[in-house]
């Protein structure tokens, strides 16, 4: 999963809005700060700016200083995704930075992998996040060493259509509870995405790739039926 960079000296911001926790990150001389705001419909647009500015004035950056920003595509938000994106692309284009960008199943699987809770055999994870009502977004992947070697189309299932063996591990921030309920005997880990998740995965996989503002895009999976 680890990979070499060669951006270890430089300030990384990074910006999630996936979901209800809004959340900023700066990574400045390898340590790294997080500002979140939680609450139950985040005014996405209104808080990005404030959470920023607390984050410069935090680690004494200036907003030239930035090197690189990274972002999570989704899937998450509808609304969160759109104005945080729309919020990278305009800061990237006017500080002339890079940008890269990785999704809300990959940062759970890093940060549950960093957890080393499964073994070096063959194993599977399945990571849920929450879409609308009775579905859920969902990708699969199959593990060995820690290494991905099969990974699953991601998609968005019903409740019902759910099925897990007893050796999948499950992850996610699901908050459901007919949802929990089904996993309640199952290897369940609550996880979020988050901005921190995002530099983490940076510094420590491949689970990136560097775009440009113009094809920075959020990864939507379900059509909106409702």
């Amino acid at each position: 999963m680890k990979t070499k960079n060669t951006y270890n000296n430089k300030i990384i911001l990074s910006v999630d809005t996936s979901a209800k926790n809004l959340s900023l990150a700066l990574l400045k001389n390898n340590k790294i700060l997080e500002t979140q705001l939680v609450t139950e419909n985040p005014d996405y647009a209104t808080y990005l700016i404030p959470k920023l500015d607390f984050l410069l004035k935090k680690t004494k950056t200036s907003l030239s200083e930035i090197s690189i920003i990274g972002c999570n595509i989704g899937p998450g938000s509808f609304t969160g995704l759109r104005v945080g994106l729309s919020f990278i692309r305009t800061l990237a284009t006017e500080l002339k930075i890079k940008i890269f960008q990785t999704n809300s199943f990959y940062i759970c699987l890093e940060t549950f992998l960093s957890l080393n809770l499964i073994s070096k055999n063959f194993c599977s994870v399945i990571v849920l996040l929450p879409a609308v009502r009775t579905e859920v977004y969902y990708k699969k992947f199959i593990l060995k060493n820690n290494y991905i070697i099969k990974s699953y189309k991601e998609t968005c299932l019903k409740i019902h259509e759910l099925k897990f063996s007893k050796k999948d591990f499950v992850i996610g921030n699901i908050e459901d509870n007919n949802i929990l309920e089904n996993l309640q005997k199952k290897n369940f880990f609550k996880i979020s995405p988050s901005a921190k998740g995002i530099i983490k995965i940076f510094q420590k996989s491949n689970f990136f790739n560097f775009t440009t503002a113009k094809k920075l895009s959020p990864l939507y999976i379900r059509h909106t039926y409702y």
